[in-house]
């Protein structure tokens, strides 16, 4: 079964279970129509948690900030890498995942490890092992199975590659009495000898092995052992390995090659037919145990950062306004859907002591932690200037000297800081290499001047910020400002959303509130964008309105996914 058949089990009370088919890359799971799984009820947020498939195939679930959180398997999570029958709760709703995918590597796990079965069936005086590690038609002894599966357990027992390594070399040494045993790592940047030890089991040096075998471990494709002269022929071993001089054993399985043993016999010693079969079969053991634990250690690290992007995005949830009821002459509403667990978008508003709004929208180039640490010392910036009274270029100046300190010139930041003056109608913008928003006043569309537009925060450049003021209608004015994530988002056929959908949007719904028109358009930007590919970016809106324009909606309420 394929990841093409992985599948949701979904359980709502005083409903028939229903099965969902997982086969997009990416799902958003809520109440609103834009979600690919619509979920009712008034514990779902209008936007939940998106579930989306990682590049290794697994799943991953992440909360989008809703009010009454997501569980898996009775814990509430931010961020979860999820396994074959996981519980999902959203609200009042159970969701069973049914991974193939998942389920066939836990499998290939188990197996690996399964140091504990019985292989040798009893009484038996033989056995023909896998044709892709010995010879064509080999019988191999039923003996040297179990002393295979012996040896495989005792490196089974090891929790680590080096310790792994160093008791293979020594099980070497102990059938060959070889003159010098060389363990190579192929997993790393270059290939490594890390063990080398001589026919006492005393390390010795290994200089040499990069003359000697790097120009021909490339070569090597065979999964049984193969020896020295033989090696560019490509010959089978199997054809005369008592006569081989040197021999090299590929520690891979599958297409998969972790490294290989290298064996110098030297003098007039030679290797039995029988103790190169064990061997070749214990490497192959080796390798099952060595891809075993680069599993779990993939594992573990999926864990450990997924618990550190939950921490993270829980400390930014709290970054971002607690509320959007600053005064009761503007309707405020925002939305930040991040394309990982942690967001590089940023957006806040401030109300000054002179009635004016102030807000900021930011873009950090990249995203996850990083950006998000960035967005966190940005909005320290904001907010001590709003309390100090700094006009726009004042803050301007202090956040591009802080992300140019920050960054060291590595990073920048796009961003758009605004003061909306209430009692005098008027709206004043600066835009710091970011895209000018969407200005609607009575039924006209306000275009801006795009080369008033400065270079981001943090270039080591000459910048000419110019703030641009526009004035308002008095009851009847919105404006909608948006990260690239919104006009770069791809959609089916390649092409980007798109500025100019996004305005003409916002001028169709300029008579709904704030909220509304936030909603509407985050809803056609996800139900168009290309379901098939994960979100390639953050996605962030924030829409100020007239709160006495027709639709306007008195006492608004706070949401995050996040949604305020």
């Amino acid at each position: 079964m394929s990841s093409r058949d992985d599948y949701l089990e979904v359980a709502t009370s005083g409903m028939p279970p229903r099965r969902l088919l997982l086969d997009k890359a990416r799902f958003q799971i809520g109440r609103s129509a834009a979600c690919e799984i619509r979920l009712g009820g008034g514990y779902v947020s209008r936007r939940h948690a998106r579930l989306e498939r990682e590049p290794k195939g697994t799943w991953r679930l992440m909360d989008l900030g809703s009010s009454n959180g997501t569980y898996v398997n009775g814990h509430r999570i931010q961020v979860a890498t999820l396994a074959d029958g996981d519980v999902l709760a959203v609200g009042t709703h159970r969701l069973i995942i049914h991974a193939a995918s998942v389920a066939e590597t836990s499998s290939e796990v188990s197996t690996s490890l399964d140091t504990e079965r019985e292989i040798v069936p009893s009484g038996a005086a033989s056995l023909v092992v896998d044709r892709g590690v010995l010879a064509p038609d080999r019988v191999v002894p039923a003996r040297l199975l179990a002393e295979v599966h012996e040896a495989g357990r005792r490196l089974g027992r090891m929790g680590d590659i080096p310790s792994i390594l160093e008791a293979l070399a020594q099980e070497f040494r102990t059938l060959l009495h070889a003159r010098r045993i060389a363990i190579g790592r192929e997993d790393e940047a270059e290939c490594q000898w890390p063990v080398v030890i001589d026919g006492e089991g005393q390390p010795t040096d290994g200089s040499d092995l990069s003359l000697i075998l790097v120009p021909r471990v490339e070569a090597l494709r065979s999964s049984i052992a193969v020896s020295w002269d033989q090696l560019e022929a490509q010959k089978a071993a199997a054809e005369s390995p008592e006569h081989a001089r040197s021999l090299l054993f590929p520690i891979a399985v599958g297409a998969r090659r972790f490294g290989h043993v290298y064996v110098e016999l030297g003098g007039e010693r030679k290797a039995s037919s029988e103790a190169i079969e064990l061997l070749a079969l214990l490497v192959r053991q080796t390798a099952l145990v060595w891809e075993n634990l680069v599993l779990q250690e993939s594992r573990r690290a999926a864990d450990q950062l997924n618990h550190e992007l939950s921490a993270a995005r829980q400390i930014q949830l709290q970054l971002f306004p607690g509320t959007r009821e600053v005064d009761p002459r503007v309707e405020l509403a925002a939305e930040n859907i991040p394309a990982l667990g942690v967001s590089g978008d940023y957006f806040d508003y401030q109300l000054l002591d002179s009635g004016q709004v102030a807000f900021i929208l930011a873009d950090v180039m990249g995203h996850g932690l990083p950006a998000a640490l960035l967005m966190a010392s940005v909005q320290a910036v904001f907010r001590t200037g709003v309390r100090a009274g700094w006009d726009l270029l004042e803050l301007d100046h202090h956040i591009h000297k802080l992300v140019e300190t920050s960054g060291g010139g590595d990073t920048f930041v796009t961003g758009l800081l605004g003061k909306c003056d209430l009692a005098e109608h008027r709206i004043t913008l600066l835009s710091a290499g970011h895209t000018w928003p969407s200005i609607c006043s009575s039924s006209e569309i306000i275009a801006c001047d795009t080369s008033a537009a400065s270079l981001p925060w943090g270039v080591f450049l000459e910048r000419s910020p110019e703030p641009l003021t526009f004035s308002l209608s008095p009851d009847d004015w919105s404006v909608v400002a948006y990260t690239d994530g919104v006009a770069d988002n791809v959609l089916p056929d390649g092409g980007a959303y798109g500025a100019d959908r996004l305005v003409e949007l916002h001028h169709r719904h300029r008579e709904s509130s704030a909220d509304e028109i936030c909603e509407e358009i985050l809803t056609d930007v996800l139900s168009s964008s290309d379901a098939s590919k994960p979100q390639q970016d953050d996605i962030t809106l924030l829409v100020l309105r007239s709160a006495t324009a027709p639709g306007a909606q008195p006492g608004h309420r706070v949401r995050r996914s996040t949604r305020v």
